[in-house]
């Protein structure tokens, strides 16, 4: 199995100062090519590490062009490519409504970003803490989580410590 990371969850991580996590919630992971280049186009100083992981470990996936279809569904680059390389011994991991949607619709396995930090807890391959203290980080660096999200994560989480 390997994590397929779009964009917006290594960007999401890296603002949050928990690429670490990242990497360990979500191993093996893999970028496309597409995403690699959105990585790179929105590298900033908020942003910190995101070019060292790409070098250590997001690895590069090889694979399927986006296409039209994707793009007329109003899908990024990055969500389209993850979608068209996406294997069936792969998860998805996608935190734009309309690329999940279309996931489920192609029986694409698939995970946001909150889902990853909570199977990552579930699985051991992060700590419980590391959950609770990544949703906290995301929440407090501005990634957007519905109060509902927030509040089911939180709980989940809660259920891993029981």
């Amino acid at each position: 199995m390997t994590f397929l990371l779009d964009a917006s969850p290594v960007i999401a991580m890296a603002r949050a100062g928990k690429l670490d996590v990242l990497r360990r919630a979500a191993a093996p992971a893999a970028i496309t090519a597409q995403v690699k280049a959105e990585l790179l186009r929105r590298e900033d100083t908020t942003t910190p590490g995101v070019r060292e992981a790409m070098d250590a470990w997001l690895k590069p996936r090889r694979g399927g062009s986006p296409g039209a279809q994707f793009q007329r569904l109003g899908l990024g680059d990055g969500e389209a490519s993850v979608l068209a390389s996406a294997r069936a011994t792969d998860i998805a991991v996608l935190d734009e409504r309309p690329a999940r949607m279309l996931a489920r619709s192609l029986g694409i396995p698939h995970t946001g970003l909150v889902g990853l930090l909570i199977d990552g807890a579930r699985g051991g391959r992060i700590t419980v803490e590391e959950a609770e203290q990544c949703i906290d980080s995301l929440n407090a660096s501005g990634f957007w989580l519905s109060p509902g999200l927030l509040a089911a994560a939180r709980r989940a989480i809660a259920e891993e410590e029981e």
